[in-house]
């Protein structure tokens, strides 16, 4: 398995974690948690991304054929999903919303591991 993969997995494993830790504090904190973590993502994403328009600038200037790749938006599906935790446990109750996060989380490794057949 790539490495890319396996932090990949990671992230959906760290929403069982999220679960557990709403278990014991309420919903709100672990909203206000997800929405944080969404936002950091979102920026460090935006970060990349205007570092690699920069260099790309300069390997076009230089007429260097790497230059012609799209730029691609990293982190951009784990902004989105624990975007998707922070608005299940801010408006659900926190029952429902611990389960919704399950299913997520376990539906997203589960079509990942299918995919590799």
């Amino acid at each position: 398995m790539r490495q890319s993969e396996v932090s990949r997995q990671l992230m959906h494993i760290s929403g069982f974690a999220f679960v557990a830790l709403a278990q014991f504090t309420g919903g709100l904190i672990v909203a206000a948690y997800s929405f944080m973590i969404a936002a950091t993502f979102a920026l460090y994403s935006e970060i990349i991304i205007r570092h690699d328009r920069r260099i790309t600038r300069l390997m076009r200037t230089a007429k260097m054929p790497a230059a012609q790749k799209p730029i691609k938006r990293p982190f951009i599906g784990a902004m989105f999903f624990y975007l998707a935790f922070g608005a299940l446990f801010a408006v659900l109750p926190l029952h429902f919303a611990s389960v919704a996060c399950i299913v997520l989380a376990t539906g997203s490794i589960t079509k990942s591991i299918l995919d590799r057949f």
